[in-house]
C-alpha cells in the first residue's frame, strides 16, 4: 500500500509517492504554474504528474491509499477548497478535493502547504520536541504549527494564516517578507527586478547592493519571527521555501531582531534554522496526513 503526496506552491508543483514506513520510493520533476497558465490547463498538469508517477512506479491505483495535496491558504479543509488565495490566483475559489477525487478516482486529503511543511519537518527532523513553528518563505509568507506534538488547525482549521494579516505600513507581511518584496525592493534600488536566485548569486559575488537587500529582508523576517515567538514560545523555528536557500545571508539581520524582542529567545536559546529538507518536507507531511486520516478512519 502507498500514500502519494502532491506539493503545490505559487510556482511550482511536484508530486512523490511514499510507502507504508512513509520511505520516499520515487518523485516527479518539479514543473512552473506559469507553463500552464489558465486554471484547467494547471489542474490537467498535475493529475498528469500524478498517473504517470505512480504508473512509473508500477503502483496499481488500487494499492493507493490516498493523495495528499499541500496548497497554498487560506484553505476550507473540511470541504477541500482552496479559497481567496493571494499565491495562486488562477486555484482561488477551487473546490480542489473533489475535482481530483473525481479525475484520480482516489481518495483525497488537503492542508495549507506551511502546516505540512511543518509537519514534514517535525517528523524528519525534531520528533524528540513538543513545539515548533514552521515557515514557508517564497511566492508567499506561510507558517504552521506544531503543538504537543500534533498539528494545530486551530476552531476552524485555519490557524497560523499569519502570513495574509496586516503590517503597519497598510499592507500585510507577504508584502515585506516574500519574493514580491524583494522584487520590489530591488527594482526601488537597482531600476530593474532581481529574482532570489540572482539575488542569491550576487550575494556570493559579494555584492553591496544584494547584500543590502538581504540584510533588509532578514529584518522584516527577524519582527515577524519575534511576534511569532512572543505569542507561541516554540522550542525551534524552521525555515523553509526557495527563499531559504539564501539563508545565511539574511540570519543575522534576523537573528538581532528575534535577540532585541524575545526575552525567550535571549534565554532559552530557542533554536532558528534553515530547514535541511526543503519542499521534500512539505511532501512528506503530505504523505503523513494521508496515513493519520487513514489510521483514524480505521478506527
Amino acid at each position: 500500500m502507498y500514500y502519494l503526496a502532491v506539493d503545490i506552491g505559487g510556482t511550482t508543483f511536484r508530486s512523490g509517492a511514499f510507502d507504508q514506513k512513509l520511505q520516499c520510493i520515487g518523485k516527479s520533476k518539479i514543473e512552473y504554474i506559469s507553463d500552464y497558465k489558465t486554471r484547467e490547463r494547471i489542474i490537467a498538469a498535475i493529475i498528469s504528474q500524478v498517473r504517470l508517477l505512480y504508473s512509473k512506479l508500477r503502483i496499481n491505483k488500487e494499492d493507493i491509499l490516498g493523495v495528499g495535496i499541500s496548497c497554498p491558504g487560506p484553505l476550507d479543509i473540511a470541504s477541500g477548497t482552496i479559497l481567496e488565495t493571494p499565491n495562486l490566483k488562477e486555484l482561488a475559489n477551487f473546490h480542489i478535493k473533489n475535482e481530483f477525487n473525481q479525475l484520480l478516482g482516489i481518495p483525497i486529503y488537503i492542508n495549507n502547504d506551511a502546516n505540512l511543511f511543518s509537519l514534514g519537518e517535525w517528523y524528519s527532523s525534531f520528533n524528540d520536541i513538543n513545539t515548533l513553528v514552521g515557515i514557508t518563505l517564497g511566492t508567499g509568507l506561510g507558517f504552521g504549527v506544531i503543538l504537543n506534538k500534533e498539528l494545530y488547525l486551530g476552531s476552524h482549521q485555519m490557524a497560523a494564516e499569519y502570513g495574509i494579516s496586516p503590517n503597519l505600513n497598510g499592507g500585510t507581511w507577504e508584502d515585506l517578507v516574500s519574493i514580491r518584496y524583494i522584487h520590489s525592493l530591488s527594482k526601488e534600488m537597482t531600476n530593474k527586478i532581481i529574482s532570489p536566485a540572482e539575488l542569491f548569486s550576487m550575494a556570493e559575488e559579494k555584492d553591496s547592493v544584494a547584500l543590502e537587500i538581504w540584510d533588509k529582508f532578514g529584518y522584516n523576517l527577524g519582527v515577524v519571527i519575534s511576534q511569532v515567538i512572543n505569542m507561541l514560545d516554540p522550542q525551534v523555528v524552521t525555515i523553509g521555501g526557495g527563499i531559504s536557500h539564501a539563508y545565511k545571508y539574511f540570519y543575522n539581520s534576523c537573528e538581532y531582531q528575534v535577540s532585541k524582542h524575545c526575552p525567550a529567545f535571549q534565554k532559552f536559546k530557542i533554536k532558528i534554522v534553515e530547514s535541511k529538507h526543503k519542499e521534500e518536507s512539505s511532501l512528506l507531511g503530505a504523505a503523513l496526513m494521508v496515513k493519520n486520516k487513514f489510521n483514524k478512519e480505521l478506527m
